[in-house]
Parts: structure tokens; C-alpha cells; sequence
């Protein structure tokens, strides 16, 4: 990984009795929380590169990364006058586990009070499983930190605040479950209903897009579900392979009494496994 520019601090000693001068308040700020303490850990420095990439003249975005080293890190990613490559350190903490939810509590509220922001989009980064109770086999979580997961309870939990939008990056997130678990935590939840490669998002296509505040959040999330789509459809073999949900949180009550009305009126239905689409790659998982 390129060397990490060690934050400077300027201590500017004025008065004791003179209160802090309150912190300007952006519009919209995008914060990354990379779990990736585990075998996503390359990815991960790779992904960083390509979100750094993406950024343009006058943007920045607040990544959090745990990549099983002895510290993680806080970091703002920006462009020194537009064009030169800026990762600065802003906290190191202490090994954390970063699949537990107060890991991931600690961490926003820390964002929140150094960036104060009208609204923030959270992306998620690490392994995902969907909605099933960790720490069950085949678990359904998100996360993993050695052998650490987070229920998906606990991480909508762990939230702070509401925010305008949520992007796994991660597998198997984009269910209904766990969109009704999200429902009161952010307005928008993207993500995929099945695998997500290993080299994840398109950072340096996605971000040009999320961080461009002029269109509404809706439109410019539709606009990262087509770019996915279209990355990926330029590749070949098990690289052309992509899936993406995008689901507005204000109308969910619909899903569930839609869902609802299946179950109750099918109360006696039998699903055979052989016939039911697989989500991921394990024969007896679907």
C-alpha cells in the first residue's frame, strides 16, 4: 500500500477562556467501513486505490479500514488541489474487531462529531451472508473478523443515525430481510441478492456518481445499479457475473404486507430445494 500521510495537527493557542469555534457542516458526507480483517484484505488496499481514483477536485470520502494489522485506521481520502492522491490518517485505533457491532457504533460516532454532515450514505464492506442469526453454520451476517460475525440486528442496532442511503459492499445483502430490518436506518438500501466478486465495486466508476450531489439520491443510486451492471457485463467467464437490489426503505411496509399475504393465503406450500434458484455457489445453499 502507498505510504499513509501522518495527520498534521495545528494546536493554535488563543484563549483559555475562549469556546471552540462550532465545525462547518457539509451537505453530504460518504462514509466506507471496510471489515476486513480476513481474506478479503488485498481486495480491500485495491478497492482503496480505485476509490481514490474516483474522487474529483473538491470531494473527499471517510474510510475506516481494519485490515488485521495491530492498528485500523480512520482516513480521509481527498485531492491535494485537485489532482494529487491524499490519504490522511486521522485516528488509529487499537486491534478492534470490526464484525462487532459496538466497533462499528464507536466508529460513526466518531465520524459524525469530526464531520458534522446534513446527511451521510454509509457503504459496508466485508463478507455478507444475508439475515440469519449469526453464528449458526453457513451463518447469515455481515462481516467477518476472524472468526467474529455481526447479526444483522445488531448492526442496524449499532446505527447512530438515519442515513440516506446504505451500500453493501458485500455478498447476499440485498434480501427482503434484510431491507426489513434496515427499514428505520436509511431511506435507501443498495445492494446484491447473490455473490458479489471479490473485487467488488467499480469505486472509480461509483464514486463520481454518489459523491455528485446535483441529482436527487434516488437518481444517482439507479445510476450505480447500471454502472455495476455494466462493469461487469464487459467481462468474460465467471468475471462477467453481477446482481444488484435497490430498494426505497419509505415504501417497505408494502413488501412486507405483500409477503405477508403469500404466506397467509399458502400457509400449506412445499418448496422443493432442486427447483429453487441458487444464490450462491454451495449445492445445498439457496
Amino acid at each position: 500500500m502507498k505510504h499513509l500521510l501522518c495527520i498534521l495537527i495545528a494546536i493554535a493557542c488563543i484563549s483559555c477562556n475562549q469556546t471552540e469555534s462550532p465545525k462547518p457542516q457539509a451537505n453530504e458526507t460518504l462514509v466506507i467501513y471496510m471489515a476486513a480483517d480476513n481474506d478479503l484484505k488485498g481486495n480491500a488496499l485495491l478497492n482503496v486505490y480505485d476509490m481514490v481514483e474516483g474522487i474529483k477536485k473538491d470531494q473527499k470520502v471517510i474510510v475506516f479500514m481494519d485490515k488485521g494489522d495491530k492498528n485500523s485506521y480512520l482516513m480521509e481520502l481527498n485531492k491535494e488541489n485537485g489532482t494529487a492522491i491524499h490519504r490522511q490518517v486521522i485516528k488509529q485505533y487499537p486491534d478492534q474487531n470490526s464484525a462487532d457491532s459496538h466497533t462499528l457504533l464507536q466508529v460513526l460516532k466518531e465520524v459524525m462529531e469530526r464531520y458534522p454532515s446534513q446527511k451521510y450514505g454509509l457503504i459496508l464492506w466485508s463478507h455478507g451472508t444475508s439475515w440469519f442469526p449469526a453464528p449458526k453454520p453457513k451463518t447469515k451476517s455481515f462481516g467477518v473478523d476472524k472468526q467474529s460475525t455481526m447479526e444483522i440486528h445488531d448492526l442496524a442496532t449499532a446505527l447512530p443515525t438515519k442515513f440516506k442511503y446504505i451500500l453493501f459492499d458485500a455478498c447476499l445483502m440485498g434480501s427482503v430481510e434484510v431491507a426489513s430490518e434496515l427499514q428505520n436506518t436509511t431511506d435507501y438500501l443498495i445492494a446484491s441478492p447473490t455473490d458479489i466478486l471479490t473485487t467488488g465495486m467499480p469505486y472509480q466508476k461509483i464514486l463520481p456518481i454518489l459523491l455528485n450531489t446535483h441529482p436527487t439520491v434516488e437518481e444517482r443510486l439507479k445510476e450505480i445499479c447500471k454502472t455495476y451492471i455494466d462493469h461487469y457485463k464487459q467481462k468474460e467467464g465467471r468475471m462477467q457475473s453481477a446482481s444488484i437490489a435497490l430498494y426505497n426503505l419509505n415504501n417497505s411496509n408494502m413488501v412486507q404486507a405483500a409477503m405477508q399475504k403469500i404466506v397467509v393465503h399458502h400457509p400449506n406450500t412445499k418448496v422443493k430445494a432442486a427447483n429453487v434458484q441458487k444464490f450462491h455457489k454451495e449445492a445445498d445453499c439457496i
